[in-house]
């Protein structure tokens, strides 16, 4: 199990928690909803637990737009990305699942995604998974100790 908790909520349900205000980040993808709620996000952050997102940039804007002073305190966003363009080729063909069609697609999804980077507070250039875990950790480990989150 990833750790993450997943809830179904029909269409209807789905569409008026959006207009309540309950999600902190949602998008439609493929036809299918897909969404945070900011009260589970809340949870974790008031118990003093380190929250980690997947996300587009999309949601990452909203995440930063949110107004909630819990979320605000308690927010770190990272973008990672390749080194350059030709390695994020590599890394996508080398996985030998696409087909060619579906790589361009991804390519272009990708660059313009990557684009976004200076939106953020910090960026990671990939290396290993090795590295860039130990990178990300001690991102973690450095915000952790910051004083103002002591305070």
């Amino acid at each position: 199990m990833d750790g993450r908790d997943y809830h179904f909520l029909d269409q209807d349900d789905f569409q008026t928690r959006i207009k309540a205000g309950e999600f902190l980040e949602h998008a439609e993808v493929h036809g299918n909803h897909y969404g945070t709620l900011k009260s589970e996000v809340l949870d974790f952050v008031s118990k003093g637990h380190d929250v980690v997102m997947d996300i587009d940039v999309q949601g990452a804007d909203q995440v930063r737009s949110c107004s909630d002073s819990a979320i605000e305190e308690a927010l770190i966003d990272l973008f990672v990305m390749p080194p350059s363009e030709t390695e994020l080729r590599i890394r996508l063909t080398g996985r030998g699942t696409d087909a060619e069609d579906v790589i361009a697609l991804r390519m272009k999804n990708a660059l313009e995604e990557m684009e976004h980077w200076p939106k953020y507070s910090y960026r990671l250039l990939s290396s290993t998974r090795e590295e860039d875990y130990h990178n990300f950790k001690s991102l973690i480990i450095a915000e952790r100790l910051r004083v103002a989150r002591l305070k």
